[in-house]
């Protein structure tokens, strides 16, 4: 598996952090489809994916009123708080490791598939967890060097 970045104190700190805000949105009873969905494809994600940590209103509590007054619904399935803490650890922790977006997480890696999943995954370090659902959904990721012949290919 190849990994943009080693998961370091900042990686750990980001993926605690949208767990956070995962958990919380079922003490709210929000919808836990509904609320995964508008996270992982806001501007505010975004800002997370490309490591923009000075963007104002970055804060957990900011982020998570954001993304909270998106949702109109209060109807829809609120899945328990270890399934919701995981899977914003393991989308935050995918999107840092492999700097694949969020928006393209929540597409080829579906939260359907990890809560279905959810039993053997969160057993494994959160570097197999990825592994695997990157294989059973057959998402590949670039090296640092593959991306730059790419994007520079006559060199």
């Amino acid at each position: 598996m190849n990994y943009l970045r080693k998961m370091d104190e900042i990686g750990h700190s980001l993926a605690t952090s949208q767990a956070r805000i995962f958990e919380r949105s079922v003490e709210d009873d929000l919808p836990s489809f509904f609320f995964i969905k508008s996270f992982l494809l806001s501007y505010e994600a975004r800002q997370l994916d490309e490591l923009n940590l000075d963007y104002a209103g970055i804060t957990e509590v900011e982020i998570y009123e954001v993304i909270k007054n998106r949702i109109k619904s209060k109807r829809g399935q609120l899945l328990p708080f270890p399934i919701m803490h995981f899977l914003g650890y393991f989308y935050r922790s995918a999107a840092y490791l492999h700097g694949v977006s969020s928006s393209t997480l929540y597409e080829k890696v579906p939260p359907k598939f990890l809560v279905d999943n959810y039993q053997t995954l969160h057993s494994l370090p959160i570097e197999e967890a990825i592994k695997e659902a990157f294989e059973v959904n057959k998402l590949e990721t670039k090296t640092k060097l593959e991306r730059f012949f790419e994007i520079f290919p006559n060199l």
